[in-house]
């Protein structure tokens, strides 16, 4: 757990045990906080990396700093660090108002109402920069706002990076190279079609309990972007990387509803402009970090493959549009999205 104050803003860790629920619980908004600053903010925050140079910890801490610089050191942000379970747990423990704020993939996201899951459809876009047109467009935007009837609110899309499988099978060069393989997904459809399409076998499972799975053989595989591979140490138990690249993975940061309404419109306003100049920060830290980080993972002794021939994956990958995507999100909100991201729209 990670606190920013007014009086000072550079971190300390506390321990993550049972005590972080207690001083969650005094950092709510109806809870009483004498410990610190009465007449601050208080944000808790949470996300499921574990590693201090995890990306989403990067980011909130960005956004720790931003806030606090800009907004008169307003405020004081904890940061639970990969101790509030999965982000499905986060996710509800921000709609019960235990927690203010976390980040979660799109998909996953997308199970609380709206189409964020719209934006984790494989190969939709051939580079960053085409996500980035599409995410910070009115149609990212547009899919979020039906969280609110969830109690959530969607601030800004953040980045987790483009996904890469791994197992211990061997290399994978073809769709073929996936046929039956056991692997795990996150908790979403998109993710279990997608990989049917590709002919593997996927299960889903809490990110926080991959590394096991895999060390116990339940599965024999995963797919992940580059800082949660490393970050979840799956060097240990995995042996090949493939450079798949079959999602764009954003991330969405969102916070408790009604407890950003019940605040200041000046005070919205610092917490919406914080996360977006973090935004733009946190991204480039996660393509800075990827070609160093895959060479750790060499280091580690992970054998990292690039596929040759992508094509043959989006063409497999489109089975599950024909199957599902098309009806599930709409054609024609695929096709905005595309023409979007191409920057025909």
């Amino acid at each position: 757990m990670q606190l920013f104050t007014a009086e000072n803003k550079a971190s300390f860790q506390v321990s993550s045990s049972p005590l972080s629920i207690a001083i969650l619980g005094m950092l709510t908004v109806g809870g009483s906080a004498s410990a610190f600053a009465q007449d601050k903010i208080n944000l808790s925050i949470a996300h499921v990396g574990t590693n201090p140079s995890h990306h989403f910890h990067y980011g909130f801490d960005q956004f720790a700093k931003i806030l606090n610089d800009s907004c008169d050191n307003q405020f004081n942000v904890v940061i639970h660090q990969g101790t509030m379970g999965g982000q499905r747990e986060s996710i509800e423990l921000v709609q019960e108002g235990v927690l203010d704020m976390t980040s979660s993939s799109l998909s996953v996201l997308g199970n609380f109402g709206g189409s964020t899951g719209v934006f984790d459809l494989p190969y939709l876009f051939a580079d960053r920069e085409q996500a980035y047109r599409a995410l910070d467009s009115k149609i990212g935007k547009e899919v979020a706002e039906p969280l609110k009837d969830s109690g959530l609110r969607l601030i800004s899309y953040w980045e987790n990076g483009f996904r890469n499988v791994t197992n211990n099978r061997g290399p994978i060069e073809t769709p073929n190279d996936l046929k039956d393989l056991s692997i795990r997904v996150p908790e979403s459809n998109v993710y279990v079609e997608t990989f049917e399409a590709l002919g593997a076998n996927p299960t889903t499972i809490s990110f926080s309990e991959v590394f096991s799975a895999l060390q116990q053989g339940v599965i024999d595989a995963q797919e992940n972007p580059y800082g949660n591979i490393w970050d979840a140490n799956l060097y240990e138990v995995q042996d090949y990387l493939s450079e798949t690249q079959h999602v764009y993975a954003g991330n969405g940061v969102v916070i408790n509803n009604d407890r950003f309404m019940s605040l200041d419109k000046d005070i919205q306003k610092c917490i919406i402009d914080a996360a977006s100049q973090a935004k733009d920060l946190q991204r480039k830290y996660v393509q800075d970090q990827e070609s160093e980080l895959r060479s750790k993972l060499i280091e580690q002794g992970m054998k990292i493959n690039k596929v040759k021939d992508i094509n043959t994956f989006i063409e497999k990958a489109e089975g599950a549009y024909e199957a599902s995507f098309y009806e599930t999100y709409g054609k024609d909100l695929i096709e905005r999205i595309r023409a979007v991201a191409r920057g025909e729209a």
